[in-house]
Formats: structure tokens, sequence, C-alpha cells
């Protein structure tokens, strides 16, 4: 069998019996949990260096998903009461920034915002009532989301 064959086979192979693996994974993994979370980070502590910069390169090739998962983060831990901010709702918001004024546009200064300066802005903030719902939701630059602090949009 030759390589180029060798390497069909095993993909067609995965493909079909793909279910099947990740259930026999997922079973191994529950039995042997300790000894895989002790394998890495032992792994984790010697390669501390190939780690980071793994990491690194993947913000850099994946910004926009390192920005959006921060972001998601913070705003679900400030006040888990909210309901999530999902990737959807962050996708919905942007997208209809950029479908009304084809650009990215900021909703406080009406100035356009260039690559990855964005901040996902509450014209009424969390403080004073606002939620997390698509229409209390606007795209702002970093620095006027900043400036703005706790007042309303008007």
């Amino acid at each position: 069998m030759s390589l180029k064959m060798s390497k069909e086979y095993f993909k067609d192979y995965y493909l079909k019996n793909r279910e099947k693996k990740l259930k026999y994974q997922k079973q191994y993994y529950l039995k042997n949990k300790k000894k895989i979370d002790k394998y890495r980070k032992e792994y984790s502590i010697k390669n501390k260096d190939k780690e980071d910069n793994w990491k690194e390169k993947w913000r850099e090739e994946n910004y926009q998903k390192y920005l959006e998962n921060g972001r998601l983060q913070s705003q679900n831990r400030r006040n888990p009461k909210l309901g999530k901010l999902t990737k959807k709702i962050i996708k919905n918001v942007y997208n209809n920034n950029i479908e009304k004024f084809k650009r990215l546009k900021c909703i406080i200064c009406n100035k356009f915002i260039y690559k990855n300066q964005w901040s996902l802005e509450h014209k009424t903030p969390i403080c004073r009532g606002g939620t997390h719902n698509i229409n209390n939701l606007g795209i702002s630059h970093l620095k006027c989301n900043q400036r703005k602090a706790r007042k309303t949009i008007k």
C-alpha cells in the first residue's frame, strides 16, 4: 500500500467511524482523567516556552476570535443575571453595523473604526439597568467607550 493510498484509507476510515472514535475517546478520558490531567500539567511545565509560542501564534492567526472570546468571558462574568452574551449576539451587532454603514462605524463619535480597534458598547450601561439585548448593543472605538463610561447614548 502506497503512502497516498494509506492516507486516503485512514481518512475514509475516520470519517466512517468518527462517532464511534469520539465516544471511545470520551470514555477513555473519563476513566483516566486524573492521569491525563497530571500528564498535561507536567507537559505544560516542561514545555512552557513551546506552549507560549503556540498560544501567541494562535492569537495572531485568530485575533478576532481571541478578542470575541475575551469580551464574552468578561461580560458574562460581570453580571450573570443579565443573561449570556453569546458569539451569535456579538456577530449580529457587528454585521448590523457593517450593513448599516458599509464599514464599521462608531455609534458614539460616528467615525469609521479601523481593524481591531472596536469595542462592544452598551447604549444603556449595565449599571443603569441596561441588558445584553441586541437593541442595547453597538460597536464603538475602545477609547470612546471608555470615555463614555456610565453615561447613556442620547
